[in-house]
C-alpha cells in the first residue's frame, strides 16, 4: 500500500473541513431550552420547570444578596424561547429573565429577599425550587464565598463606616459620618424642612440603613434617615423651626451641623435671601426672552407690559427656584429691569427705565417752578402787633422793620401761611 504525503495546502483544507464538521456536530447535538414554566408551592415557595430536548449538564450558579438574585448558567444550551423576561406575582418573586450567548443560557430569578433553593431532574425537565429547606445547606456552604466577594468589593469601593449624632454646646445637632475614602463625591441640597446629603458611589452597610429618632436631644434635628440605592448613599435630615446648617469635612469625617436661629438671626437670613415667591422649574434651550417673561406672568397671574426694545434669546435651566428669583436672573442676564404697579409688571431695558424716571422727576420739578404765585390779602382784627411781629421773627428773623412793611408770612388764628404778602397799610 502506497501512502502519498499531503501538501501543506491540502492539510489546511482538511483542517478547515474538520473544524466545520466539529461545529456542525456541536450544533446538532447542543441541548435546546424549549419551554419554561413557573408555579407556586405551599409555604411561600415556588418552582421553575425548564423543558430541554435532552438533559443538560449540571448548571453553575451563584446568589446575590443586594439586590436579591439567584443566577444559574447552563453551558452548551441554546435558548429558543420567544420571550426573555417573565413577570412573577409570587410572595417572594419579582421576575425571571432568560438570557443566552454563544455557548450558554442564563436564568436569573429576581427576588424580594434572598432565599434558599434546590434543583432536581424530572426526565428532560430541570426543576428549580426556591424557598426549599434542602437549599439551606447550599446557602451555608456558599455564604463564605459571598462574604469573601463582598469583602473584596468593599476593599475597592468607598463606603460609610459609621453614622453618629451629637448635641453641640450651642444647641446645634451634629450628624457625624465616617468615610472609608475621604475623596468620595458629596452633594448637599436643602429642600423645605429637609437637608439631603448624597455620597456618590459610597456603599452603606445594612446595619446602618436605619432611621435615627433624635428629637429628645432638643436640637432642630428630629429624624436622620440613611438609605442606599445601589449607586449612592443618601442621608435625609429632617429639621424643624428656624435653623441654618453648615457642612464640612476633615479627613475621613464628614459633619453636618444644624444650628437653631434666634429671631434676629432668622430675620437677617431672610433679608439676605429676599425671594419668597412660589417655586417653579424652567428648562429651555435658546428661548425668546419675551416668551420666558410671558411664562412667568402666566405662572404668577400678573399682567405683563414689555417694551418693544425687549428682545433676544436665553438658555436657562432652573430647578425648583422662587419665581421672583427666576425673573431677577432673567432680567439681570439680559440687562433689563422691572417696575410693578399693582398686578401689572412692566419690563424694559434698565437704561430706558432710568431715563423715563428721570424725565418724570424733571417734569414734576418744572411743574412746581411754573406754578403761578398766589397773593392773598388778609385783614387782621383785634390782634396784638407785638405778638404778630414775634411770629414773623420765628419764621426767619425778619419783619421787625416797622409798620406796613412787607413780609413773607401772615398769621390768622395762629396758623402760618407762607409765600403770602400782607397789605402795606396800617394794621388796625
Amino acid at each position: 500500500m502506497l501512502i502519498m504525503p499531503m501538501s501543506p495546502s491540502v492539510k489546511k483544507v482538511a483542517a478547515c473541513l474538520g473544524a466545520v464538521s466539529l461545529i456542525l456536530f456541536s450544533k446538532l447535538h447542543a441541548q435546546v431550552l424549549s419551554d419554561v414554566r413557573f408555579s407556586e408551592l405551599p409555604g411561600d415557595r415556588f418552582e421553575v420547570r425548564m423543558q430541554f430536548d435532552a438533559l443538560p449538564a449540571e448548571p453553575t450558579g451563584y446568589t446575590i444578596e443586594q439586590p436579591a438574585r439567584i443566577v444559574l448558567d447552563f453551558s452548551g444550551v441554546e435558548n429558543q424561547l420567544s420571550e426573555r423576561k417573565f413577570p412573577l406575582s409570587f410572595e417572594n418573586a419579582k421576575s425571571a429573565v432568560v438570557l443566552s450567548s454563544a455557548d450558554r443560557t442564563r436564568l436569573i430569578l429576581n427576588l424580594s429577599q434572598l432565599a434558599s433553593y434546590s434543583t432536581r431532574v424530572d426526565g428532560d425537565v430541570f426543576v428549580v425550587e426556591v424557598g426549599s429547606k434542602q437549599g439551606e445547606s447550599y446557602l451555608a456552604a456558599s455564604s463564605s464565598t459571598v462574604d469573601k466577594l463582598a469583602t473584596e468589593l468593599n476593599e475597592h469601593q468607598s463606603s460609610i463606616t459609621g453614622i453618629d449624632f451629637r448635641r453641640g454646646l450651642d444647641g446645634e445637632g451634629k450628624i457625624i459620618v465616617d468615610l472609608s475614602d475621604p475623596s468620595v463625591d458629596i452633594n448637599v441640597e436643602q429642600k423645605g424642612g429637609s437637608i439631603d446629603i448624597e455620597f456618590i458611589g459610597a456603599q452603606l452597610p445594612a446595619a446602618l440603613r436605619r432611621n435615627l429618632d433624635v428629637a429628645d436631644f432638643a436640637t432642630p434635628v428630629s429624624i436622620v434617615r440613611a438609605d442606599y440605592d445601589g449607586r449612592k448613599t443618601t442621608l435625609s435630615v429632617d429639621a424643624v423651626g428656624q435653623y441654618d446648617y453648615l457642612a464640612y469635612q476633615a479627613d475621613n469625617t464628614y459633619v453636618i451641623s444644624v444650628k437653631p436661629l434666634t429671631e434676629a438671626e432668622a430675620e437677617e437670613k431672610k433679608a439676605r435671601f429676599s425671594f419668597v415667591g412660589e417655586k417653579l422649574s424652567l428648562n429651555f434651550q435658546s428661548i425668546e426672552v419675551r416668551s420666558v417673561l410671558q411664562l412667568i406672568a402666566d405662572f404668577t397671574e400678573l399682567n405683563l407690559v414689555a417694551s418693544d426694545t425687549v428682545s433676544g434669546s436665553i438658555t436657562l435651566r432652573l430647578d425648583n427656584v422662587p419665581w421672583d428669583q427666576a425673573l431677577d436672573l432673567v432680567l439681570k442676564t439680559k440687562g433689563l429691569d422691572k417696575r410693578q404697579i399693582g398686578n401689572v409688571l412692566m419690563v424694559a431695558p434698565a437704561a430706558e427705565i432710568a431715563e423715563r424716571e428721570r424725565q418724570e422727576i424733571e417734569t414734576k420739578r418744572q411743574l412746581q417752578e411754573l406754578a403761578p404765585l398766589v397773593t392773598e390779602y388778609i385783614r387782621v382784627r383785634y390782634a396784638s402787633a407785638a405778638e404778630l411781629f414775634k411770629l414773623f421773627d420765628d419764621e426767619g428773623g425778619e419783619g421787625g422793620g416797622g409798620e406796613g412793611g412787607d413780609t413773607s408770612a401772615s398769621i390768622v388764628s395762629g396758623v402760618s401761611y407762607k409765600h403770602l404778602k400782607l397789605p402795606t397799610k396800617r394794621i388796625e
